[in-house]
């Protein structure tokens, strides 16, 4: 994005998104220091396996999941040291997180934001079914992850939703923050 970044645009640029990717491999995946996300799933992504990728030091998030019905899975993932959140995801569902490093990430770790009911829940079409698909976040499973935060970061923001923690599986993982002892 330094085209994008000469007029002071980053806030959704991207460096690599990806739409309608049913039953991708992304392995050895690296994006460090963009002027935007290094890497984001926008809209209709299923059966998606990320392996030893490392996103790191970009402007905005290291990884964004929107609007996509999963499954979608990182393993082994360095997601560090982005100047706003490690993974940011809306609509997302069916996400796995395992032996992932999530740190040193601006703002937050990993964010599920809004509250707003336009929000909650999203509609889009199966490009290969043509049936509509009803996507909220939930159904995410973190396992043996270490997710760690420092200064005024915060580790895991997720809105009021209960159907993102009712059907959450987390086992395993490392949680730290160093400069804070609540």
């Amino acid at each position: 994005n330094w085209r994008g970044d000469w007029g002071g645009f980053r806030s959704w640029a991207t460096g690599q998104k990806f739409f309608s990717v049913h039953g991708g491999l992304f392995t050895n995946y690296t994006a460090h220091d963009n002027l935007a996300p290094a890497l984001w799933f926008d809209t209709d992504n299923t059966d998606i396996l990320v392996e030893h990728a490392t996103l790191d030091h970009n402007y905005n998030q290291g990884l964004f999941l929107e609007a996509s019905q999963g499954p979608l899975t990182f393993r082994d993932c360095t997601i560090t040291r982005n100047g706003e959140t490690g993974i940011l995801a809306t609509q997302a569902a069916r996400v796995t997180l395992e032996h992932c490093n999530i740190s040193g990430n601006g703002q937050r770790q990993i964010f599920v934001p809004w509250m707003a009911p336009e929000h909650a829940m999203r509609t889009e079409t199966n490009f290969e079914t043509n049936k509509p698909m009803h996507l909220r976040s939930d159904h995410w499973t973190l396992t043996d992850n270490t997710i760690a935060a420092e200064g005024a970061a915060q580790l895991m923001v997720i809105s009021n939703w209960p159907w993102f923690i009712d059907t959450l599986k987390s086992s395993g993982n490392t949680w730290s923050h160093p400069d804070r002892e609540d």
